[in-house]
C-alpha cells in the first residue's frame, strides 16, 4: 500500500506538482477501497463518485472542502440517529409518489388516457 508522505511533502506537491498531487490522491483512494470488504466496495466507489462531482462542482477548494465537510457531517448525524435510537430510525417510513399521476395530472389526462 502507498504510505503517505509527511505534510511537507504535500504541501510542496500541492505548489510544484498538483498533477502528482491528484495521482497520489487517486492511488490512495484505490488502494483503500479495493482493501475494504468486497461487500462494502459499491458504496465506497459510489460514495466517492459523489465526493468526486462535489468537488468538481466547487467554486474552488475551500468551497469543495466545506461541500465535502458537510456531507460527512450529515452521514455522522445519520450513524448517530441509529446508534443512539435505532428504533425510531426503523420506523421512518417514505411517502412515496407516482411518478405517472403527477404527470397526468399536470397535462390534465386521465390516468386511461381518455
Amino acid at each position: 500500500m502507498t504510505s503517505l508522505p509527511d505534510f511537507d511533502t504535500l504541501q510542496r506537491m500541492a505548489q510544484s506538482d498538483p498533477d502528482a498531487l491528484q495521482r497520489l490522491r487517486q492511488t490512495l483512494i484505490d488502494e483503500t477501497i479495493a482493501a475494504a470488504d468486497p461487500t462494502h466496495r459499491p458504496q465506497l466507489e459510489a460514495l466517492q463518485s459523489h465526493v468526486d462531482r462535489t468537488l468538481e462542482r466547487a467554486s474552488n477548494p475551500c468551497h469543495g472542502m466545506i461541500q465535502v465537510m458537510g456531507m460527512m457531517q450529515e452521514k455522522l448525524y445519520q450513524l448517530s440517529v441509529v446508534l443512539n435510537d435505532p428504533d425510531a430510525y426503523f420506523r421512518q417510513e417514505a411517502k412515496i409518489l407516482s411518478l405517472r399521476s403527477g404527470i397526468e395530472q399536470r397535462s390534465g389526462k386521465e390516468p386511461n388516457g381518455a
